[in-house]
């Protein structure tokens, strides 16, 4: 279908890359499965900006941006990292001076959206937000005292890792 566009792609283990049978991938309202070799496509899929999910049992989810054009195909191949049974999703990273490289000690991160959430930077400028207890979309923000605010945007899952680790400019 020409006013249309496709998603395709294979799922696999990131330890093996050995395809994953039966991920599912999912882009808006449309959800497939991926196939015994791990490979999957979405066909009829709305053009526009898109976001394709994958998610197996077992595995950490995997998740990407993508302008979908009429009659385009995009290709989309996760390797999926195996996840410890039931371990938790975490945010960290380490808050960072743009100009000397140093670590801002006492910065502030913010998580608002499917969940709120808040940490502090340690000496060391390292932080962690664990567990992620709702899936979905979130903004992280980290402010600072005498430095510009920095913000992110992400969709996570309960077990999705995400490292965040700013570098700030001095305010002013």
């Amino acid at each position: 279908n020409p006013a249309t566009a496709t998603v395709l792609g294979k799922v696999t283990r990131s330890d093996t890359g050995a395809g994953i049978t039966g991920a599912t991938i999912q882009v808006g309202v449309l959800t497939t499965h991926s196939g015994a070799d791990g490979s999957y496509q979405l066909l009829n899929v709305p053009p526009g900006d898109v976001t394709v999910s994958v998610s197996a049992a077992g595995f950490r989810g995997a998740a990407g941006n993508v302008v979908l054009q009429a009659g385009s195909t995009a290709i989309f191949s996760p390797s999926l990292v195996p996840s410890p049974s039931g371990a938790p999703g975490a945010i960290t990273g380490a808050v960072l001076n743009a100009l000397t490289g140093q670590p801002v000690s006492g910065a502030q991160i913010a998580v608002t959206g499917a969940f709120s959430a808040t940490s502090q930077t340690q000496a060391d400028g390292k932080y962690s937000i664990t567990p992620l207890p709702t899936p979905g979309q979130i903004t992280i923000t980290v402010t600072a005292a005498g430095y510009q605010t920095v913000s992110a945007s992400a969709v996570v899952k309960t077990d999705s890792l995400i490292d965040f680790s700013p570098k700030l400019l001095p305010a002013g």
